[in-house]
């Protein structure tokens, strides 16, 4: 009996082994991406200068100057299919300027890469988050976005609010724990938006930049 206890136990934690190899694989495609994401890469690359629609008919967003490529070590350590980078003002409140960074590649580089690690490197202090907002979108999807708040240098430095969220190709989410959410999706769409705010600003009612952008942003194919 104790032979056969020790052979099941063996036998379990080999399986529990090969099993975590093959998702942290999955998870960092190290078994190849095994398809093309062309079309993906042209959905993001060809988006528009202007976003949403105002009351009076105006555009809700408007794009200021051209697209920024990211830096090539970047890309690299991301290992982005492909990405779209600009900034973009409010037409209605002209001092909210958001920079959109749209990215699509495999989902274990982009999953491993979050605000939390990245601005704090950068000599941001951490603030508050995650908080989720749900946003309802104008085509009536509801999107889900996770913003983090930080500030510039260690001073009075302005308020830095990020968010930011994932999407196989449907509508956008941020779930708590994306790694475990996402594990198996063959690669993702990232989504990540910053504003700068004045160090006194508040963010009551409707006066959240990100999440005004967000109602606005659509995306063709995701």
């Amino acid at each position: 009996m104790k032979i056969v206890l020790t052979l099941l136990v063996v036998m379990m934690a080999i399986g529990a082994t090969l099993y975590s190899g093959l998702l942290h694989g999955r998870i960092r495609h190290e078994f190849g991406l095994g398809q093309d994401l062309t079309e993906q890469v042209r959905v993001i690359t060809s988006l528009p200068s202007e976003f949403g629609q105002t009351a009076d008919g105006r555009p809700a967003w408007i794009r200021v100057g051209e697209p920024k490529p990211m830096d090539d070590e970047v890309v690299e350590m991301l290992e982005c299919a492909g990405h779209y980078q600009a900034a973009y003002r409010s037409t209605l409140h002209p001092e909210w300027l958001v920079q959109l960074l749209v990215m699509v590649g495999p989902s274990g580089p982009l999953l491993i890469h979050s605000p939390d690690v990245c601005y704090p490197a950068s000599g941001n202090t951490f603030l508050s988050g995650p908080e989720f907002l749900q946003v309802q979108a104008a085509s009536g999807k509801n999107q889900a976005l996770q913003v983090m708040m930080f500030k510039q240098g260690k001073l009075e430095g302005r308020k830095v609010r990020v968010g930011f969220a994932f999407s196989e190709g449907g509508v956008w989410g941020s779930p708590l724990n994306a790694r475990r959410e996402y594990a198996a999706a063959p690669f993702l769409y990232k989504l990540q938006l910053h504003t700068m705010l004045p160090s006194d600003y508040q963010l009551t009612g409707d006066q959240d930049p990100l999440a005004d952008f967000m109602r606005h942003f659509q995306i063709e194919g995701a």
